[in-house]
């Protein structure tokens, strides 16, 4: 590779929070007054990034699950196999029902129609992710599988956690109820969950943004595209385009009132910390091993050989160590 994927993934990631971290800076003092210039209500672009926005998150998990498919069915025990088949017709179905209820069930109204069109979507993906990944080198799939797995997982499932604890009011919230029960991103537990209980809870879970964080996955989908010749191309151009995604969705939610800069900046945030924490390590462990086989799949022919070209490096060969061998064990037994 002329450049290192863990190099440019830790470059983008740090970017990304830079970014995210200028963005809340400014909006931890100018929240409300930029929402009062930039809202507009409902309209056909939020509504169009607020089906669509999240779809990165989703693609690299299925990605992710292919990958470690891939790496699983190289395996010589059955079990890991069996696995990696489970993971692919579980995943997906899974993925359907969290895109059903967070994005299409605003507008179809109906969550069993929702599922009925999410999840013949995923399993579309799928086999797209798999048509694309089949030929990727397995000994790099198992850390590229788990990193995106492990920060797609991670992503939605603290972003989701933090609405639960934080209870922001978003901001037609306000715009119905009145600009005093504004409140700031730290301001967590604020109670008018509680005092407008005939609302839906869903009024209070404005940070941090769920579709953004979502959507901030985009700067993972370079790394399986870097996987495979025909794809490698459009790597380094995804970077970029991945964040600019971001801005894209994260505007979307801004107008239509269900987010503050501060929750969109914030998501941005997540993602980049996660992708540098967590992804960044595995990329780079996988990379210093390239070309070695994985220690849970090695066979006793890539031992022999591993062990060949130590010795090598040594300037030994086998018959010259059992030598020595030979040698300190007739010492030992004239010694005892």
């Amino acid at each position: 590779m002329e450049k290192k994927e863990s190099n440019r993934l830790r470059f983008w990631s740090l970017g990304s929070a830079g970014v995210a971290l200028v963005l809340i800076l400014i909006g931890s003092f100018l929240d409300l007054p930029i929402m009062e210039r930039v809202y507009v209500g409902e309209n056909a672009y939020s509504m169009i990034f607020g089906l669509i926005g999240s779809l990165p998150l989703y693609l690299v998990a299925i990605s992710g699950v292919v990958l470690l498919d891939n790496y699983f069915k190289k395996s010589q025990h059955f079990a890991l196999k069996i696995l990696g088949k489970a993971l692919l017709f579980l995943v997906p179905a899974v993925l359907g029902v969290l895109v059903a209820i967070q994005s299409l069930d605003e507008y179809t109204g109906s969550l069993l129609t929702s599922i009925l069109i999410a999840v013949p979507l995923a399993y579309l993906a799928l086999l797209l992710w798999w048509h694309t990944l089949k030929d990727a080198d397995p000994n790099r799939s198992l850390d590229y599988g788990i990193a995106l797995l492990l920060v797609a997982g991670l992503t939605f499932a603290l972003t989701h956690l933090a609405k639960e604890v934080a209870q922001r009011p978003r901001y037609f919230f306000l715009k119905e109820y009145g600009t005093t029960h504004f409140r700031n991103w730290w301001e967590w537990g604020s109670g008018l969950k509680d005092l407008y209980s005939d609302l839906s809870s869903d009024w209070f879970k404005s940070w941090p943004s769920g579709h953004s964080c979502c959507a901030s996955a985009a700067l993972l989908l370079p790394i399986p595209l870097g996987l495979v010749k025909k794809t490698r191309r459009f790597a380094g151009w995804a970077f970029p385009l991945g964040l600019l995604w971001w801005a894209m969705t994260a505007l979307g939610r801004m107008l239509d009132g269900h987010h503050f800069l501060t929750d969109v900046a914030f998501a941005l945030l997540f993602t980049a910390l996660l992708i540098f924490l967590l992804a960044v390590p595995l990329l780079r462990r996988t990379e210093e091993e390239e070309g070695e086989p994985r220690r849970a799949f090695r066979t006793s022919e890539h031992r022999i050989l591993r062990r060949r070209a130590d010795l090598a490096v040594q300037g030994l060969d086998e018959a010259t160590i059992r030598k020595i061998r030979a040698k300190r064990g007739r010492k030992k037994k004239s010694n005892s």
